[in-house]
């Protein structure tokens, strides 16, 4: 039945009357009745209306404890009407209509029937309902308001109280009584209701009267309340217990040969490759590698290095013999000799990009496998565990979706502050004890976990989706499982026994590099500096990032007497005749950062990536369970 009035344009939105039915039965579940009577002239209320519930309650202690409304039926003016629900700043929003049909001015009569349990107090001297019938978040003045409770027979009423008004007033406008024999309490205003005002009833019982909860009903609760946690904190335990039992069987290191002091290179592979073995089996996302293949086809001249400007430009020179290259530099002379003459820069910058990723093709295609096993089969079969784990949760949580939204966007705006903890990573890992290692790895994965979890927190907060720290929790618990999939990404890899014993003597090697002038000193038949011997390893040096102090050696030799007595007055690179990289240096400059120099080079030729286009001791209004609001859409 539909109630109509006449169109008005000075007519008010309003609630004409809001009354409320509650049935509370001996176990102490509620069905609870709200008809609301509304005023629809089309400004708010245009679709309908919607009704918010809170999502949580306060239990002992402070803690945050999940409300339950199970929606039986929503009809307007008799009829079955259609509605869906949101999350909206920490409620949970039932939006009355749909979204495009408007509905007449006039009055409506809406009626919202549902189910909640848990909402009984147990008191030393009997049980209580404290109950926000109305509660202070409607958006409408309200005129009128009966709340009606009963017990199941047998069960008595024997005390009540009231309150109306802004959240926090004790205010008491409104009247009540008991009939049916104390079966049931009705409450009444006794002035109407301005918006942001609320009615909040309570109706006490003598002790029995309800059902005091089960052992079942109290582990059902609790499930509710933190089931999604514990399957997270499972999920977080079966996955650990996973990952430490996988790297015992698959990801432990071999044991190579001890790492000793290398007197000079003998390795047999290129300076491409040296990086690759010590880089794990991986190319880095850098220019390293390259920038040293580039200088090692320098020194070997199959390459000059000119210049254009500030740019280098990589010209072939006259020692020939490409099929004898190792793979990687065998993938750049390939590019020069279709351009001989090879720009580092902006115009050629597809060129650029493909020379890069045939270098690392090359590379990768030639030796996965071979030295390093990432095995990460075992990292997929975790990240799954971790996924099912995680999904689980909302068999718990019916709003869980919203949680793992914002876990995953707060992990990807705050990777960021992650940055600095990932080179952290790469230096722990480079430690000679496993012990360290773990131990290394391990702190940085607690304190990523609390820094991602605190601004995971921050987030939530700042746009008050959610008021429960249970969330916060859950969140934290996500984003530990996304860090601790990252962290066995690292540990899981293992070198090959071959791969093993190569990283061993690339250890040995980088010694040599960093620690020349003492390994002269204290050591026996180690090769004499000269122009030859830096050139041959000043590659390497680039490889494994150890170029200022094998550039510092060389130079500090070139000064000394040997230099002299050699007739050495003067270092002149046959790679860089033309000067491209002494001009950039001003010639005297020790040869302490070819690698970056050309990395830079290398890195402003390349494209620049496209960019995409673009809510009992005393009471008060608005206190017990119940309450939200409401308003028009």
């Amino acid at each position: 039945m539909i109630f109509a009035s006449a169109v008005n344009s000075s007519a008010l939105e309003e609630i004409l009357k809001y009354d409320v039915r509650i049935h509370i039965f001996k176990n102490g579940n509620m069905l609870v009745t709200e008809s609301i009577m509304v005023n629809a002239e089309g400004r708010e209320i245009r679709r309908g209306i919607y009704r918010d519930f809170p999502r949580y309650f306060e239990g002992d202690g402070g803690t945050s404890l999940k409300e339950n409304f199970d929606i039986v039926s929503v009809m307007r003016n008799g009829q079955e009407e259609p509605y869906h629900t949101q999350i909206v700043n920490g409620w949970k929003r039932i939006l009355i209509g749909q979204e495009d049909v408007f509905i007449p001015r006039g009055q409506h009569l809406y009626e919202i029937r549902y189910e909640t349990d848990r909402q009984i107090g147990f008191l030393d001297d009997g049980e209580e309902l404290y109950w926000n019938a109305i509660g202070t978040d409607w958006n409408f003045p309200i005129r009128e308001s009966q709340v009606v409770v009963k017990l199941e027979d047998g069960g008595v009423f024997n005390g009540f109280e009231f309150f109306t008004g802004a959240h926090g007033s004790t205010d008491k406008n409104a009247r009540a009584v008991v009939a049916a024999k104390g079966h049931i309490v009705s409450f009444e205003l006794t002035q109407p209701l301005a918006p942001r005002e609320g009615f909040t009833i309570v109706a006490k019982m003598p002790r029995g009267t309800i059902d005091e909860p089960t052992d079942a009903q109290i582990r059902s609760w609790f499930l509710r309340d933190f089931g999604h946690i514990v399957v997270a904190a499972v999920t977080f335990a079966i996955v650990s217990l996973y990952y430490i039992i996988a790297w015992i069987m698959i990801g432990r290191d071999p044991k190579g040969s001890r790492v000793e002091q290398r007197k000079t290179l003998s390795l047999g592979i290129s300076p491409a490759l040296t990086h690759y073995i010590n880089n794990k089996g991986r190319i880095d996302g850098g220019w390293t590698a390259i920038s040293a293949a580039i200088l090692s086809l320098a020194i070997k001249k199959q390459i000059r290095i000119e210049k254009d400007g500030d740019d280098p430009v990589l010209v072939k020179d006259e020692a020939d013999g490409i099929h004898r290259l190792p793979v990687g530099e065998a993938a750049i002379m390939k590019m020069i000799m279709k351009k001989p003459r090879f720009a580092l820069n902006k115009s050629n910058s597809s060129s650029v990009a493909t020379l890069k990723s045939n270098f690392q093709s090359a590379i990768e295609d030639e030796h996965r496998g071979v030295f390093y096993e990432h095995n990460s089969k075992w990292i997929w079969i975790g990240i799954a565990l971790s996924i099912i784990g995680v999904l689980s949760t909302l068999i718990f949580n019916a709003d869980g979706f919203f949680s793992l939204l914002i876990s995953a966007i707060v992990s990807a705006i705050f990777s960021a502050f992650l940055v600095p903890i990932y080179f952290l990573i790469n230096r722990l890992w480079r430690a000679q004890s496993t012990f360290w290692k773990v131990l290394g790895l391990s702190l940085v994965g607690i304190f990523g976990f609390l820094l991602v979890s605190f601004f995971a927190a921050f987030i939530l907060a700042l746009f008050e989706e959610t008021q429960s720290w249970i969330e916060f929790a859950f969140v934290g618990a996500v984003v530990g499982l996304i860090a601790l999939n990252i962290i066995f990404y690292k540990l899981m890899g293992r070198p090959t026994a071959l791969g093993a014993e190569m990283m061993n003597q690339i250890k040995g090697l980088r010694m040599h590099l960093e620690n020349y002038h003492e390994q002269r000193m204290n050591l026996n038949d180690v090769p004499d500096m000269s122009i030859k011997y830096f050139e041959k390893l000043l590659p390497f040096a680039v490889a494994l990032e150890v170029e200022k102090p094998w550039s510092d050696a060389f130079e500090q030799w070139f000064k000394s007497a040997a230099s002299v007595a050699s007739g050495i007055n003067e270092y002149d690179p046959h790679w860089d005749r033309h000067r491209w990289y002494r001009t950039r240096h001003r010639s005297g400059r020790s040869h302490s950062d070819f690698g970056s120099q050309m990395a830079s080079s290398l890195s402003s030729a390349m494209p620049k990536p496209k960019s995409s286009s673009s809510s009992s001791g005393g009471g008060f209004s608005g206190g017990g369970g119940g309450g939200g609001g409401g308003g028009g859409w």
